[in-house]
């Protein structure tokens, strides 16, 4: 049975977590030491005894959903990079069927889904391989997407793309800010630990050196967010152990003056050389370094350049909620992916499984395999999963069945390392929660916002 209780300490804090309602509490160092040296169950006791009667937090489900949060159009099967740790084969997914996606397969998956979610589509993806690849058919969708929502009374997805940034040009740019996109480009930090796995398949040259040049170019006129995904190998940790207090390869991107930045580590079990910890046992210097770059993020709220970071703003929403999530994942509940010949999948990451094919756009009638993959990913909950069911961030985790299974062979069995990192990530996020930290870089920020308005209105 799982201990309602969860006690940790963090940079000499310690804090209480309450499993069961989601609210946490700040303690004295003194009641935080009795506390460490007590058994769990006689802890628990005590503190059932003294705290206040809350609410259980809510478990908030998808599976009626009536909008679909994001569908995915896997719009290029190549890529122009041959990454040393690509998990889709240089974006053939192992399945190379169709180069590049069409504009007929396009509408066929937008109508396909809006016909299963009738209030619409919040998000549609562009993604590859290299989805710049097939830059025509991004402008064509995104023409036709504004319009047929615009027709049937819709609110227009928001458009997204995940892309390497090598091929970046004017077009792309004026396009990113004709339809307000949020970009995201894969960088690994600077040019020597970058250009170590990140290489292009044919062309020489720095894979580094043209991603920060698109960088320059689009912050000299974006009007549209810019985020960068960082790929996290041994190489990363290893700086972190010698860098000091922050990441360095966290600082240097966001010194480049973009918006956003998420990380995930490589957990490869076939090549662990360029598995985060390289092939060694280095599981407290990777949570140690993602703790730090959540604490990097918090801390950069306090500045005029403050730097975002998905999850922990995700996470952060379901504790000021007071909701958790029954599955950890949303692939093939209200999350889908298309590839360029109109196979679905729950996520992108399935390409290529073809016990993971839930059906085909060109083929709307056929319900079986998408309602029994559907099925099996809505019922893989956190309370089923053995390695979930007793963990204290149950509910607010976001890790990932993709990831489980190219790992571990099965979607209900999540990789260890992840669940250190997010289980790490997570501390963090509720101690500077717990100790007012962020509250109060917010309100520092906010200062440092105002004065920057008046100085400029003065001038």
């Amino acid at each position: 049975m799982q201990n309602r209780y969860k006690l940790f300490r963090t940079d000499d804090k310690y804090v209480l977590y309450d499993i069961e309602t989601m609210h946490f509490y700040r303690l004295p160092k003194e009641t935080g030491e009795r506390f460490s040296a007590m058994e769990p169950v006689e802890m628990g006791n005590i503190i059932s005894e003294r705290l206040p009667v809350e609410e259980p937090a809510k478990i908030r489900k998808t599976t009626e959903a009536k909008v679909c949060k994001r569908l995915v159009l896997v719009i290029s099967q190549k890529c122009n990079l041959a990454c040393r740790y690509c998990y889709a084969d240089g974006g053939e997914y192992q399945e190379f069927k169709q180069a590049y996606m069409t504009k007929e397969t396009a509408m066929a998956a937008v109508e396909y889904f809006l016909e299963k979610f009738p209030e619409g589509i919040s998000n549609i993806q562009f993604f590859g391989g290299e989805a710049l690849m097939n830059f025509d058919l991004m402008e064509e969708v995104c023409s036709w997407v504004t319009e047929t929502f615009e027709n049937k009374g819709l609110k227009k997805p928001n458009f997204t793309i995940v892309t390497n940034g090598t091929l970046i040009d004017q077009r792309a740019i004026d396009l990113f800010n004709q339809y307000q996109f949020s970009v995201t480009i894969s960088l690994d930090g600077d040019k020597k630990i970058n250009d170590t796995n990140r290489i292009f398949k044919t062309a020489t040259g720095s894979v580094h050196d043209s991603v920060v040049d698109a960088i320059e170019r689009m912050n000299a006129e974006r009007k549209f967010p810019l985020l960068v995904e960082m790929t996290v190998t041994s190489a990363q940790v290893k700086d972190f152990e010698k860098s000091g207090m922050y990441p360095r390869v966290i600082e240097y991107i966001h010194s480049l003056g973009v918006d956003g930045i998420h990380l995930a580590p490589v957990i490869d079990r076939n090549n662990k050389e360029l598995s985060a910890c390289g092939g060694g046992s280095c599981t407290d210097s990777l949570n140690s370094f993602f703790d730090a770059y959540v604490k990097y993020g918090i801390d950069s709220l306090a500045t005029s350049k403050p730097i975002t970071i998905p999850k922990v703003l995700e996470a952060a929403d379901r504790l000021k909620k007071h909701e958790k999530r029954a599955n950890f994942c949303i692939a093939g509940i209200i999350d889908f992916s298309v590839n360029t010949c109109g196979d679905i999948y729950p996520c992108f990451t399935f390409i290529g499984h073809e016990e993971f094919i839930m059906g085909n756009v060109y083929n709307p009638a056929a319900q079986e395999s998408f309602n029994r993959v559907k099925t099996m990913v809505a019922e893989n909950t956190v309370d089923k999963i053995d390695d979930c069911k007793d963990c204290w961030i149950k509910g607010i985790c976001t890790n990932c069945i993709g990831g489980a299974y190219l790992n571990n062979g099965d979607i209900s069995k999540p990789v260890t390392e992840m669940c250190g990192v997010v289980r790490a990530m997570t501390e963090r996020l509720v101690v500077e929660l717990s100790t007012g930290g962020i509250s109060k870089r917010l309100q520092k920020r906010n200062a440092v916002e105002n004065e920057m308005v008046r100085v400029s209105n003065a001038g």
